[in-house]
């Protein structure tokens, strides 16, 4: 188990409490399209993957066609790098770039033996990417990665700015204010010591309320 269902769950767990999520199936038939709207809805894939009930072949391919007509979709799937993930896609799914394109982050994890025999792997997020449309084809730009001593290191102000304004098409400006207050908020939650999954969600829904 590494870990990745958990994390994905715990970053949708930032989404706006208005957006209403939808667990897909191997054998969906998308019969939700009838009943919801592309911009409050976030469809969700435990994992990408042709084996058992996992999301694959025509289910993974429409599900990927509906994020390009405007609806979330977030999902999980066995890949080492960031570079890994864009080529199981491309090649073995059999997505386009231009559908690629609209994937906006890319997030891998590391999972390390415990300290102990009996101990539990230690999980890790490794890297955060983003998926940057160019007139020739994508570039990854690499946000954070974790480093030798456990760190992270992470792009600098500018280069993050550059990324983040070209990627989600929103201005400077406006990028370093929206990061300045969620950093804001997500440290003062930690000095509250308001760190379980239950205190974080309650405290991202108050947020939203004044956002």
């Amino acid at each position: 188990n590494a870990g990745k269902s958990t994390t994905l769950n715990v970053l949708l767990d930032f989404m706006r409490p208005e957006i209403k999520r939808i667990d897909l199936h191997g054998d969906d038939d998308f019969s939700f399209l009838k009943s919801t709207k592309p911009d409050n809805t976030y469809l969700v894939a435990a994992e990408f993957s042709d084996f058992g009930d996992y999301v694959w072949g025509d289910v993974a391919l429409k599900a990927f066609e509906l994020l390009t007509q405007g609806y979330g979709l977030g999902g999980t799937i066995h890949a080492q790098t960031d570079e890994e993930v864009v080529g199981i896609l491309n090649e073995y799914l059999g997505l386009t770039w231009q559908t690629l394109a609209h994937i906006d982050a890319i997030v891998t994890l590391l999972v390390a033996r415990g300290r102990g025999y009996d101990a539990e792997p230690i999980r890790r997020i490794n890297s955060v990417s983003l998926l940057i449309p160019r007139k020739t084809g994508l570039s990854l730009a690499t946000l954070a990665r974790l480093g030798p001593n456990e760190g992270f290191d992470v792009a600098g102000e500018k280069e993050l700015q550059i990324a983040l304004s070209s990627r989600l098409n929103i201005k400077d400006i406006s990028i370093v204010e929206e990061m300045k207050e969620r950093e804001q908020f997500l440290r003062r939650l930690i000095e509250e010591g308001k760190v379980s999954r239950d205190e974080v969600r309650k405290a991202v829904i108050e947020f939203y309320k004044t956002h």
